[in-house]
């Protein structure tokens, strides 16, 4: 009998299962064999056919057969592989299964480079991304830090720059760069109250020692952890820490920070942070203000004008603990003994010094004393053959002659006269011997200038006044 083997799908089949077969000698007459029979005849070189022995799935194995030898091949490629499969093994190209080795990469592969595909089919791995993992788990792009490849994604950590710290270091203190060593930027610990430690440009990542490698944190966030703890319970300065404490550079602790905003007069105010976690060991600071003092200051300087586009009526700009009725001294202290709302209220003012009119005229509206004129007074001495009369410290002087000399005016306003009282020595007899005031060319009645009365003792009047082109002088001479 011919049997044609005609099985689709057998299944899990035991040996004395019953297979129905069709019997092609016989006009395909059927007949019934069992499992068993068929793998008596289906021989393959003596090794028997596959028992299917498990119960679920399609798992198989070679039935028991001391006379199968040799090894499984499709064509010329051999199947078989040495050694012993296992949960702990694996499969090397070389048939072999092993527990040891090296998996075979690109010949072009780099030591912790991360590959990438190549190719549009049948793809292949090749090494040419530029881009590192480092044994610390650092990415690093190719030629950086001169790079110009990107990183595009969002990042849950901190920014960082590398440093060489000039002192020790511990992790969380804010530090400034202090210069630099080489290609080496240099930190040191910051403090608040002196332009010299400041402006912090972040907090140290890690511990380090005077020459050390240090990791700055300039922007986003700095974890603490069991290994490397931050402690946020409290501040550098002893001060107690809840979430969202806003953080400053202090002034008392170099390194530290605090939630109190320093208010010393040479303080430099800096928010440095926020605290996002309070926790001993596990705390948690959002990074924030590097590299600026980004408060107002508590001292604020100005040579020139101070001017606001804000309506700052009834704003004091006197010294804490002044009042309304009190006014701020150039020292810059507060005063209010000598308080005034206006000067009609003092029906005896003085002066404590020369007033300066300013070429302005001064209306006496009643009795005024002499000495109340002392800041329009001058009195001019010749030196060395030369006197002069600044018009801005007055308009009227008095000139004893003591010798020949030359007169000079200067700041002479327009439309204002300047007078001077000339009176002649008692012994022997001088003369102007020119004159010049600022403003313009001085003219004289007729043109001509003027010599000074020479009797003992004389008295002359010289009056000037400008128009702004001119001097226009004249003289009345010999008061008796």
């Amino acid at each position: 009998m011919a049997i044609n083997y005609q099985y689709p799908r057998l299944g899990v089949l035991a040996s004395d299962d019953l297979i129905v077969v069709a019997d092609i000698s016989d006009d395909n007459a059927t007949k019934t064999v069992t499992a068993q029979q068929i793998a008596d005849l289906g021989g393959g070189g003596g090794g028997g056919v596959t028992d299917f022995t498990s119960t679920a799935g399609t798992f198989v194995s070679v039935t028991a057969n001391s006379a199968a030898t040799g090894s499984v091949s499709i064509g010329t490629v051999d199947l078989s592989a040495t050694g012993t499969p296992s949960a702990s093994t694996f499969l090397r190209g070389d048939n072999t299964w092993s527990t040891t080795g090296d998996v075979v990469g690109p010949a072009s592969a780099i030591d912790l480079s991360i590959p990438v595909f190549d190719g549009t089919t049948g793809k292949l791995l090749k090494d040419a991304t530029g881009v590192i993992i480092d044994a610390n788990g650092n990415v690093i792009l190719n030629n950086w830090p001169e790079t110009d490849a990107e990183f595009r994604g969002d990042v849950d950590g901190g920014v960082r720059f590398t440093a060489q710290a000039t002192e020790t270091i511990a992790k969380g203190d804010v530090v400034y760069i202090s210069g630099a060593a080489g290609d080496n930027t240099q930190v040191r610990k910051a403090r608040a109250d002196s332009a010299s430690t400041m402006t912090s440009f972040g907090f140290a990542f890690n511990a380090a020692t005077s020459g050390g490698t240090v990791q700055v944190v300039t922007l986003g966030n700095i974890y603490g952890s069991g290994t490397y703890p931050l402690d946020t319970t409290i501040d550098s300065d002893g001060n107690a820490i809840t979430v969202g404490d806003t953080l400053y550079v202090s002034p008392i602790t170099y390194g530290g920070w605090t939630n109190v905003r320093p208010t010393g007069a040479a303080d430099l105010v800096q928010n440095i942070g926020e605290v996002v976690r309070v926790n001993a060991n596990n705390g948690a600071i959002k990074v924030g203000g590097a590299g600026r003092s980004n408060d107002t200051p508590n001292t604020i300087s100005t040579s020139g004008n101070i001017t606001s586009l804000l309506n700052i009526e009834g704003a004091s700009i006197i010294k804490t603990g002044g009042t309304s009725s009190q006014f701020l001294k150039a020292d810059g202290s507060v005063d209010s003994s000598t308080y005034l709302a206006n000067v009609v209220e003092d029906t005896t003012p003085q002066l404590g010094g020369a007033l300066d009119a300013n070429a302005k005229n001064i209306t006496n509206a009643g009795t005024v004393q002499a000495d109340q004129f002392q800041a329009i007074l001058n009195s001019i001495t010749s030196v060395s053959g030369a006197a002069t009369l600044n018009a801005q410290n007055g308009v009227y002087a008095e000139l004893t002659l003591n010798e020949d000399c030359s007169l000079t005016i200067t700041n002479l306003g327009v439309g204002t006269p300047a007078v001077i009282k000339v009176t002649q020595d008692a012994v022997s007899s001088f003369n102007i011997t020119s004159y010049v005031v600022s403003g313009g060319t001085v003219k004289w009645p007729g043109g001509s200038v003027p010599t000074i009365t020479t009797n003992a003792n004389s008295i002359d009047i010289i009056t000037f006044i400008s128009d702004g082109i001119y001097i226009y002088a004249s003289i009345v001479q010999d008061f008796k």
